[in-house]
């Protein structure tokens, strides 16, 4: 009898060991998950706050838009740019989710990203040929031809339809940073583009950090300057992640039906910005524009 329990002890062991490297980011995601219950994020230190927010615009339509792939907030003009996947196309949206303006972007084969980098000046990746474009938003018209923009093509782990999923600026050191969706999932930096120069061009990753990131996968991104942390957009985990520099979580916010005051689910999260105020713009496929806000703080 003893030898036969020793023996199902190693089965159970080796089976363990076996789905342990693709089961430990549940682990992770547990422990951050216990980490909240235990203790709230410290005063005083800088942080979105992810735990705090409500829904304010819960799944507005976009009218006449098909295939929402992300969004980025401007302060100049007090209005969204949306990006749509195929036909490419560049929005301007009201807060409220009024299309006020549309550009076709001809030559571009599958538009997923896009992050402003200076007034009136957005990057646009282009997902399956991993290429960044560097579009000037002044006298934008009806049509745009991308092929004859300043672009920089990447080749990072080329996997066909899970290319760039996210971009973001951190003008603090003057890097985008880009994610991949999935197989693998990276988040990696880009110094050099569109400023600098390419020929000082530095492309950096961690595979430390990239394995702290839990979800299943990448779909948007967006860097807070304020706190200098990083939001992490995932479609098929329904989450948004605030980590840090290193990839560390601090807080997140459930996309799933309830939370945060959701009626239903986001039902595929795709892009994330946020304003200055903190409100937290985040769009979904097909044509679905959502606004978060945080909550007020109680009355004396």
């Amino acid at each position: 009898m003893g030898r036969w329990l020793l023996s199902l002890a190693l089965l159970l062991m080796s089976l363990w060991g076996g789905v342990y490297a693709k089961q430990h980011q549940w682990l992770d995601r547990g422990w951050f998950n216990l980490l909240f219950w235990w203790e709230s994020l410290p005063q005083g230190i800088a942080g979105v706050w992810l735990n705090d927010y409500q829904v304010l615009l819960d799944a507005v339509e976009l009218p006449d838009v098909h295939g929402l792939s992300d969004v980025q907030y401007d302060p100049e003009r007090q209005a969204l740019w949306a990006l749509v996947d195929h036909p490419a196309e560049l929005l301007l949206v009201s807060l409220q989710g009024q299309v006020l303006a549309r550009t076709r972007l001809l030559g571009l084969e599958d538009a997923e990203a896009l992050t402003l980098v200076a007034p009136g000046r957005l990057v646009v990746a282009d997902e399956r040929v991993q290429r960044l474009l560097d579009v000037q938003l002044e006298n934008l018209q009806a049509r745009l031809t991308v092929d004859s923009l300043p672009n920089l093509t990447l080749g990072v782990a080329r996997n066909g339809n899970k290319g760039f999923e996210g971009l973001a600026w951190d003008s603090s050191t003057e890097q985008l940073w880009v994610a991949k969706e999935r197989d693998p999932k990276q988040l990696f930096t880009v110094k050099g583009f569109p400023y600098s120069g390419q020929e000082n061009l530095v492309v950096d990753d961690d595979a430390e950090r990239n394995r702290r990131l839990f979800m299943r996968d990448i779909s948007g991104l967006h860097f807070d300057g304020a706190s200098g942390h990083l939001l992490v957009l995932s479609d098929e985990s329904q989450l948004l992640l605030e980590v840090d520099r290193a990839g560390r979580p601090k807080s997140s916010l459930s996309l799933r039906r309830g939370a945060a005051g959701l009626k239903a689910a986001v039902p595929q999260a795709e892009g994330v910005s946020m304003d200055e105020a903190g409100n937290l713009y985040l769009v979904s496929e097909p044509n679905l524009l959502y606004v978060f806000a945080r909550r007020k703080a109680p009355a004396g």
